[in-house]
């Protein structure tokens, strides 16, 4: 007898477990700015929370040893040109609100440039734009043309821990898009 009640509590424990897990490795911090924000520039809410969670892992007060700042860690000459562009008084960069929105403007801005092709664009975001051009104009593309041959392991892997973040986000959220 004990054995069938003891089999579904750790059935349940397991599950509770995995969801903790899921809640602790992939947060829904900030959620007002990043709807706000993914809307305004009608992007796929669950492409900005992987990417602040990648980025940042939701630290707002994150520096990156090549000088990006915030969740979303933008460049400050970056968010500066992106202020300007917008018409908006250059802020706080470590503030959630202008932070998310400029790295949601970049976002937007990238997946314009590249027609909406999610990898060149993220290989942009994390390598640079002048990086991702210049292996493109080296032909290094597919037929479709997404980046190939990618020899920087950190793009590389930040594509890799994307699609991870995006999956499970698309499910949390319950995002089609």
């Amino acid at each position: 007898m004990k054995k069938y009640i003891i089999i579904p509590l750790v059935l349940i424990g397991v599950i509770l477990g995995v969801l903790l897990l899921i809640i602790v490795l992939f947060p829904k911090k900030y959620s007002n700015h990043i709807e706000l924000y993914a809307n305004k520039y009608n992007l796929d809410k669950s492409l900005v929370y992987s990417v602040i969670n990648i980025e940042s892992g939701y630290d707002k007060n994150s520096v990156s040893s090549a000088g990006a700042v915030g969740l979303m860690q933008i460049m400050p000459d970056t968010a500066s040109e992106c202020a300007y562009k917008l018409g908006i008084d250059g802020g706080d960069v470590f503030e959630e609100s202008f932070n998310i929105e400029i790295g949601c403007y970049y976002l937007r801005y990238l997946l314009d440039i590249f027609d909406g092709n999610i990898v060149n664009t993220l290989c942009a975001y994390n390598w640079g734009l002048g990086n991702v051009w210049d292996w493109i104009n080296k032909g290094n593309v597919d037929e479709s043309g997404t980046i190939t041959n990618l020899q920087v392991a950190e793009t590389k892997n930040y594509i890799v821990k994307f699609r991870v973040n995006q999956f499970v986000y698309k499910n949390i959220l319950g995002v089609d898009k």
